[in-house]
């Protein structure tokens, strides 16, 4: 999306784009040859892998939203532009509806664990919680979701912050 689109856009329109934009940034594409032989080893599919990577993007992105636009009337319209693409995915079938459950269900997890976060930490509490949510012993899962479900939380952060800057609806630093 160029800057002078998003600028363009309404906060609820920019919401809507936030929450289509996973779909770029959080591919099955993306899980390399090495991981999917290590969840392969686990007996964890590599669908159930990504859906759960979806969750947690989509964590990130609400996130993002909610704690750099605040309670503020424009952040409320962008997040309630985000939210509408997913409640429209849950009105699709009975799958949709099911996952968009689990992902409100994640929020709150997650939530709980961006809550425990502090500056510098080595492990911060997203990737437990991610490892969690895999649901596999495997030693090598286990870290694969410790760096990676950090990895994943912090870029859709990010991207949703650089969005949200290119809109001119926060200043980021040296700007």
């Amino acid at each position: 999306m160029p800057d002078e689109d998003i600028a363009s856009m309404s906060p609820t329109d920019l919401g809507r784009a936030i929450a289509l934009n996973l779909e770029k940034t959080c591919t099955l594409g993306q899980v390399s040859a090495q991981d999917r032989s290590l969840l392969t080893e686990a007996g964890i599919g590599i669908d159930q892998y990504h859906g759960e990577q979806i969750l947690l993007a989509g964590f990130a992105c609400d996130f993002a939203i909610t704690t750099l636009l605040r309670n503020s009337s424009v952040g409320k319209q962008v997040r309630n532009g985000y939210l509408e693409v997913w409640n429209d995915m849950g009105k699709h079938s009975a799958a949709g509806a099911a996952y968009l459950q689990l992902f409100f269900q994640r929020c709150q997890e997650y939530a709980k664990a961006a809550a425990r976060m502090a500056p510098g930490e080595v492990v911060p509490p997203i990737g437990p919680s991610f490892s969690l949510f895999l649901a596999s012993t495997h030693a090598g899962v286990q870290k694969l979701a410790l760096t990676g479900g950090p990895d994943l939380f912090f870029s859709h952060f990010e991207i949703v912050a650089e969005l949200l800057a290119q809109a001119q609806l926060i200043k980021r630093p040296g700007n």
